[in-house]
C-alpha cells in the first residue's frame, strides 16, 4: 500500500454586514444555502471538517488582522 499525502486547508468566511441587515427570512435562505456547501465539502471523498468556528460572541464585522 502506497502512503497518501495529506494537506490542510483552512477555509476563511466572513459574515458582512449586508448579512447581518438582511431580513430574518434573507438570512435563513443564505443558511441554508451555507449548510448545503458545507455538507457537500464534507461529502467530498478524501476531505474530512475538522471543525467550525462562529467567532460572533467575540467581533462582529470584519477583522483588519485578518489573513
Amino acid at each position: 500500500m502506497q502512503a497518501q499525502d495529506t494537506y490542510r486547508a483552512m477555509f476563511c468566511i466572513g459574515v458582512h454586514q449586508n448579512f447581518m441587515d438582511a431580513p430574518k427570512a434573507v438570512k435563513g435562505q443564505i443558511w441554508e444555502a451555507f449548510t448545503a456547501f458545507i455538507k457537500g465539502i464534507d461529502a467530498t471523498d478524501g476531505i474530512k471538517i475538522l471543525g467550525v468556528l462562529d467567532d460572533d460572541l467575540n467581533q462582529v464585522g470584519p477583522s483588519g488582522d485578518a489573513p
